[in-house]
């Protein structure tokens, strides 16, 4: 009769199966390296692959330039979004060079009737 599975030993196999990147593996083998061998040597390693994920993931490492992607925000992203002046300038300078960028990208015309009209609004908030 064969010995049942323990909830301790359930457990191990899980967590060890998460601690193993799949597509890292991948990316890390010879890009020349048959999909066969790459499937040969994650038996070795313990994890279980398909020719059809293998092909996926290096065909999505191709477009990707061979990393893997970076999740969230990129860096740098969030800063001067809105900032206060220190009255240094220093988030004044990023502040107009945005709004130059983005004056550009409407066209001075439409540009210009947007700031018209918050001329407009503001006037009417103050009086």
């Amino acid at each position: 009769m064969p010995k049942k599975k323990t909830a301790t030993s359930a457990k191990k196999t899980s967590s060890e199966s998460k601690s193993i990147n799949k597509t890292a593996f991948v990316l890390e083998l010879p890009a020349d390296m048959s999909a066969k061998e790459v499937i040969e040597k994650g038996k070795e390693a313990g994890i279980r692959l398909t020719d059809r994920y293998v092909y996926s993931i290096r065909s999505k490492a191709k477009v990707r330039g061979g990393a893997p992607a970076r999740r969230g925000r990129p860096k740098g992203s969030g800063k001067a979004l809105g900032t206060i002046s220190r009255g240094d300038g220093a988030a004044s300078g990023a502040l107009e060079s945005r709004f130059f960028d983005v004056a550009l990208d409407l066209g001075l015309s439409k540009a210009e009737a947007l700031l018209a009209s918050l001329r407009s609004r503001v006037r009417q908030a103050i009086g």
